[in-house]
């Protein structure tokens, strides 16, 4: 994995995607059956579940005269074999206005699929700016839920520390820069929202994070809290009486 930061913004870009999965492994793209889900050629399958395969296949596009190779991602719903596109990542290497969309993390447990999709703009007169949406899609349903963190600037140099539940939660660690202390946080979302159930300081030079190795055991999120197991229970989210 290769990280490169991009400027005081703390966003994270990833050269390659970061996968992880509850219960599931990859597959190399000589695996075409799986299910009822018939992989095209050239497929490489990222990800499965005994309900869920997250593959990507390249695509090449024309960018000002220049062929430019990104990849489409597909998930497939093994015991139909409906097959539906994930999300396209696009990018301009022009290197006065270039810009790069893609994933930055993917996870799935059970019909969920959770992704990150990143945006970085370049900019010749002045810093690279970037930001984050999360994703939860519920393969089964057709369901898709985004959440697009308020602040741009927000850090988020943890964006592969990344969980999804086979109930649709989500969790991520996220670095909040603020003058005079830094802080990293454990979010996570039930549908009503992100909440904070962990906080804690971090260096400003941002060299030691404080929490990893985020996952789902049913509706309990563990992590990692300076080598120490850290855990909360979460509940489903409830719409208030008359509303």
């Amino acid at each position: 994995m290769i990280r490169r930061m991009r400027g005081m913004t703390g966003i994270a870009v990833f050269t390659s995607v970061v996968v992880g999965v509850a219960g599931a492994t990859g597959a190399s793209a000589g695996q075409r059956h799986l299910g009822r889900c018939a992989l095209p050629r050239h497929t490489t399958v990222l990800l499965r579940t005994g309900a869920v395969i997250v593959s990507s296949v390249p695509r090449t596009d024309i960018v000002d005269a220049v062929p430019v190779t990104n990849p489409t991602y597909y998930t497939c719903l093994r015991r139909t074999g409906e097959r539906r596109q994930l999300f396209a990542a696009s990018s301009d290497p022009s290197p006065d206005a270039g810009y790069q969309s893609d994933l930055a993390a993917i996870r799935v447990a059970g019909s969920y699929v959770a992704y990150v999709s990143e945006f970085t703009q370049d900019n010749p007169d002045g810093p690279t700016t970037g930001s984050a949406t999360f994703h939860v899609v519920d393969v089964a349903h057709h369901d898709h839920q985004t959440l697009t963190l308020p602040d741009p600037n927000y850090g988020l140099i943890g964006l592969d520390e990344v969980a999804v539940s086979a109930d649709g939660y989500l969790a991520w660690a996220q670095v909040n820069l603020q003058q005079g202390m830094t802080t990293e946080t454990v979010e996570a979302d039930t549908g009503g929202g992100p909440m904070t159930l962990a906080t804690a300081p971090i260096p400003n030079t941002l060299t030691r994070l404080a929490f990893h190795k985020l996952a789902f055991r049913g509706e309990t999120l563990t992590w990692l809290e300076h080598g120490r197991r850290q855990s909360a229970r979460l509940t489903p989210y409830a719409l208030a009486p008359g509303s």
